[in-house]
């Protein structure tokens, strides 16, 4: 059984970085989402958000791409 992918939403790229760092997880082990369209093409992704991801302009849309993609 294949794992789910990881999308991180982070505030920024240097965010996304340092999750991966104080977690091990290596920057192929998840999806930065620098914007809606990286969604494209997954299917119920686990979701990680960390640092300042809710003062993202682009919040909305990726959480739009996300709920399409769950459903």
């Amino acid at each position: 059984m294949a794992a789910l992918p990881i999308v991180l939403i982070a505030g920024t790229t240097a965010e996304a970085q340092q999750y991966c760092r104080e977690t091990g997880l290596q920057p192929r082990d998840v999806i930065y989402a620098a914007n809606p369209a990286t969604l494209h093409g997954l299917r119920r992704p686990a979701v990680v958000r960390v640092g300042s991801w809710q003062q993202r302009p682009d919040l909305a849309d990726i959480e739009a791409a996300l709920a399409a993609r769950s459903a």
